[in-house]
């Protein structure tokens, strides 16, 4: 054999083992690299879905926020304390209105918390609560007294100031005005 053939032979012996070597290495780091990342191959469609997901939540978020702020605030004030209490619950009420104008809200009164509302009733000043409950009532504010209230302390309905409307049960609204939403409130 001359020196020619045989480098030739060796070179391609060479040459195969390193192609071999080579295509090995390639394939080993392919399986490694697949086998690491299977989890996530896998996982895959279901993060990009989550992704797209959060993406349209975060879209209609403003949506959400516009539509939230466009609603009215709902509030009740409970107010069981007599004159004095209620005489805070109105200045709190005109407060309200005048930072929230869009806000609904509820006045209930029980126990000693119906005397404002007759119609007879004043402050400790002997201001008249009438006209400011009429006005309020024009601004879309409802007052509600407590029909047990009534019935216990022997006081005809007639004796309310026009728009106060009478409930069943005084602390059965408060309950069912927070069960709505209502936010609580007790000056």
């Amino acid at each position: 054999m001359d020196h020619r053939h045989l480098a030739r032979g060796l070179f391609a012996s060479m040459h195969s083992d390193i192609s071999h070597s080579i295509v090995r290495s390639f394939r080993n780091a392919f399986l490694y690299i697949q086998s690491q990342y299977r989890p996530i191959a896998r996982a895959l469609p279901g993060l990009i879905r989550a992704t797209l997901a959060l993406a349209l939540l975060a879209a209609a978020q403003p949506a959400r926020a516009e539509a939230e702020s466009a609603a009215p605030t709902l509030t009740v004030y409970h107010i069981s304390e007599g004159v004095e209490q209620a005489s805070r619950a109105l200045r709190f009420v005109a407060n309200h209105l005048s930072g929230d104008p869009s806000a609904r809200i509820v006045l209930v009164g029980h126990g000693p918390g119906v005397d404002f509302l007759l119609a007879d009733a004043a402050d400790r000043n002997g201001t008249q609560f009438a006209p400011g409950i009429r006005e309020l009532i024009a601004r879309g504010v409802e007052f509600e007294a407590c029909n047990n209230t009534l019935l216990s302390r022997h006081i005809d309905r007639s004796a309310l100031i026009p728009g106060v409307k009478v409930v069943p049960s005084g602390v059965v609204e408060l309950s069912r005005l927070q069960a709505k939403g209502y936010a609580y409130l007790k000056p």
